[in-house]
């Protein structure tokens, strides 16, 4: 699937009921980091970008890469690759999508390499950790995985509702209102 806009989201609802099972369907993107497939629930996302030009900013936080101005308010960028610990592409900024996601009452601009596309998937497709992974992974925000087809890479689902701490949070908050007060906003 192409990328999309906020339109042909708009027009996806976000849960669907089949008649035939009775079971809930619900709707995730797939997006890409890397050589990692992840993906969120697709009501969490506002929309999906590509950037343009980053709000570079001084600051000691390597995940904060910096501001974003989305139709007149400014979001801040997270570094997915750097959160999750990937060894990120080379690809120009440019090149790169932006998922815009409502975390907790927070706007914000999540950097992926690409987005895939849109998965339907019951809660019973979705598998908690194995062991073998779950042993070195140590973070409560990835809910659990998926694969679509045998012997095709997993999905690793992230709860964004855990992605961030809340002290996370409110620096994030903090570094948008104090660049708003030095541009006199």
């Amino acid at each position: 699937m192409g990328e999309f806009s906020k339109d042909i989201i708009a027009r996806e609802p976000a849960k669907d009921k089949p008649a035939e099972t009775g079971q809930i369907l619900e709707k995730f993107l797939v997006f890409r980091i890397g050589d990692y497939n992840f993906a969120i629930r697709l009501m969490r996302l506002k929309e999906l970008i590509f950037i343009k030009r980053l709000i570079r900013i001084p600051q000691k936080w390597p995940i904060l890469m910096g501001l974003y101005n989305f139709r007149g308010q400014i979001i801040p960028i997270m570094n997915l690759a750097v959160k999750f610990g990937i060894k990120h592409s080379r690809e120009k900024l440019h090149d790169k999508r932006l998922l815009i996601v409502n975390i907790n009452e927070q706007q914000l601009g999540l950097l992926v390499d690409r987005g895939h596309q849109i998965m339907k998937m019951g809660s019973e497709k979705i598998s908690p950790l194995p062991v073998f992974i779950s042993h070195h992974i140590k973070y409560n925000y990835i809910k659990g995985f998926c694969i679509r087809e045998p012997y095709q890479p997993l999905i690793l689902i992230i709860d964004l509702e855990h992605l961030w701490s809340s002290e996370e949070l409110d620096y994030i908050g903090q570094t948008v209102k104090e660049y708003q007060e030095l541009k006199g906003k």
